[in-house]
């Protein structure tokens, strides 16, 4: 019963996390934003496994335009279910493109990052 009450907990707290995440807007994946105009009301999450499970480094960041980054660890259940969530959150009425910067550093000396940029529109 134990495990079954635990799996309840972070299906809920899970829940409330996203739910708050974009309390009036929805919640999109960065392939999914990228066909659809943003409101300031919506959030655009970016999901990468956390450097423990593959040591990798990465980096999200707004090279340009009306938004903010919010980054945070997520534990995950089981090995390797730990992840790193990053939000862009536009600003405020504000519209305009958003231009994102995602940096992906393999782990070792002297290995070259692989760097991808997205653009979306927020009306």
């Amino acid at each position: 019963m134990r495990p079954y009450l635990a799996m309840l907990a972070l299906g809920l707290s899970i829940f409330f996390v996203n739910a708050a995440d974009a309390e009036k807007g929805k919640v999109y994946t960065p392939d999914e934003a990228k066909d659809k105009v943003i409101t300031d009301q919506d959030v655009i999450r970016f999901e990468f496994s956390s450097p423990g499970s593959n040591g990798y480094t990465t980096t999200v960041k707004v090279a340009e335009g009306p938004a903010t980054v919010v980054k945070r660890s997520k534990k995950g259940a089981g090995i390797g279910g730990d992840t790193l969530e990053f939000n862009i959150k536009p600003k405020a009425n504000k519209s305009g493109k958003i231009k994102v910067v995602v940096t992906e550093t393999p782990p070792g000396r002297g290995r070259k990052p692989e760097v991808k940029e997205y653009e979306f529109e927020v009306k």
